[in-house]
């Protein structure tokens, strides 16, 4: 999260919730799992780590941002960069539509932050991620 807040680079976290996700699913997890459970598991970490304001589905741009970090108020000063962060689960039978979930994703999260940027202009960089989880944690990062 360190490299998220100041170099805005999230390689390092994606990498390791996708091993968290890896090591905390079963198979039989997967049977009934969809978008919201892997939401669930990304807040915990994110609300645990605390680096972070961590908003839940922010209206923004006539939409929803499924998760939005910004700078804790508590700390202020400590964040470069806040993060609009798209997400998606792909199941095997969606994967074929990969190319066309990913193209609308990063078009959502954009809309998502330029909203943001005109709103809450707080001179911060914002940044989009938009991540595509299928299986057993495999994670894409879209863009």
């Amino acid at each position: 999260m360190r490299k998220m807040r100041l170099e805005g680079e999230a390689g390092e976290f994606i990498s390791e919730f996708g091993k968290l996700l890896r090591s905390a699913l079963a198979f039989r997890d997967l049977i009934a799992i969809d978008e919201k459970h892997i939401k669930m598991v990304l807040l915990a970490l994110l609300f645990t780590i605390g680096d972070y304001l961590v908003d839940s589905e922010r209206e923004l741009g006539g939409g929803y941002a499924d998760i939005l970090l910004q700078e804790n108020p508590s700390s202020p000063g400590t964040s470069n960069y806040e993060w609009i962060i798209e997400l998606k689960y792909l199941k095997a039978k969606t994967l074929k539509n990969y190319d066309q979930i990913a193209t609308a994703a990063k078009i959502q999260a954009e809309t998502y932050r330029t909203a943001y940027v005109e709103k809450y202009n707080n001179g911060k960089i914002v940044k989009t991620l938009v991540l595509i989880v299928s299986g057993k944690g495999k994670i894409q990062i879209a863009g």
